[in-house]
């Protein structure tokens, strides 16, 4: 279940999610998935896909945020989260890094820069920003149209 306090709840119900498209990457395997694998003794590649969103606030700022999942309906599983808003980056971005749940690459890490591996000033009790809650919201709902 995700962290978030009812303002920020509010917030992002005041956004404006426009779904801008989808990637599916292939990822590494877990641990269990190479058990898996060597037990059945085939090769099975472990495929996710990033849900790419735009997302305004009610002041009108736009900012990107990009959802990891694995393709199924239920959306319910492990998941990771990128936003380019200052807010993520300063507050949500070591916390969800502790949990495995910050969706990193070569270009998300130099824009967080020490943020990853320094704690916030301030705990806030919320995991997500206003617009990563907003986007997760949107695909939590409608989960079917956007795998299909």
């Amino acid at each position: 279940m995700l962290a978030s306090d009812p303002a920020r709840g509010a917030r992002a119900s005041a956004c404006t999610v426009q779904f801008l498209g989808k990637q599916y990457i292939l990822g590494s395997e877990t641990l269990p998935d190479k058990l898996r694998n060597t037990l059945k003794r085939s090769q099975v590649g472990t495929y996710y896909i990033i849900f790419k969103f735009q997302v305004t606030s009610e002041t009108g700022h736009t900012h990107k945020v990009y959802i990891q999942t694995l393709p199924v309906a239920d959306l319910s599983g492990p998941a990771k989260v990128y936003c380019d808003c200052n807010d993520f980056k300063f507050r949500c971005a070591y916390v969800l890094e502790q949990h495995g749940s910050l969706l990193r690459s070569p270009k998300t890490d130099s824009k967080l820069g020490e943020a990853v591996t320094t704690a916030p000033k301030s705990q806030s009790g919320t995991a997500l920003c206003k617009h990563a809650l907003a986007a997760v919201q949107e695909l939590l709902r409608n989960p079917n149209l956007y795998l299909g």
